[in-house]
């Protein structure tokens, strides 16, 4: 196990609905959800789905992304929000968006994040240091092999000569 893991729901920081206020099951539901979804179909749903039905419940899905890093752009400045994994938001989320917690009855609770190494070494040296993470996720992470120790300064090629 690399890590434990927790979802949360991002509204827009001025969302109306939740200006100082908490994000109860009722208003979860009321609320559009833009849903991160990689199906072709957009029909794929998760344990926050499942905890929803348990208890009789639905979101309402306004809008379905095949892509996670969309998400963010979706609900800054709508009334949508989205739910996805807490590190996936922080990286994600803009100043202009806020991490909530979901409500209680609906919270899958922390779930691992595994990696998974073959035994076999790799093969490109950029797949070493990857490997070697996730055999000892104490160590401290190696340079990646090949990777220049600084970027090159850009180039100041002169335009082309019209002609």
């Amino acid at each position: 196990r690399r890590y434990q893991e927790h979802v949360v729901c991002i509204p827009d920081r001025q969302h109306p609905a939740l200006r100082g206020r908490m994000l109860d099951l009722a208003r979860y539901v009321a609320l559009p959800h833009a849903l991160f979804t990689p199906s072709d179909d957009g029909s794929a749903r998760g344990v926050v789905d499942a905890s929803l039905a348990r208890l009789g419940q639905r979101r309402r899905v306004a809008c379905t992304f095949a892509h996670i890093v969309a998400l963010p752009h979706a609900v800054q400045g709508t009334d949508l929000v989205a739910t996805l994994a807490r590190r996936a938001a922080l990286r994600l989320a803009g100043p202009g968006l806020t991490l909530r917690p979901l409500p209680t009855e609906v919270d899958p609770g922390p779930f691992d994040i595994h990696m998974v190494c073959s035994r076999r070494p790799p093969g490109p040296p950029a797949l070493a240091w990857p490997h070697q993470w996730g055999r000892d996720p104490a160590a401290p992470l190696p340079a990646c092999p090949g990777a220049p120790a600084k970027s090159p300064p850009p180039s100041r090629r002169p335009p082309p000569a019209p002609g």
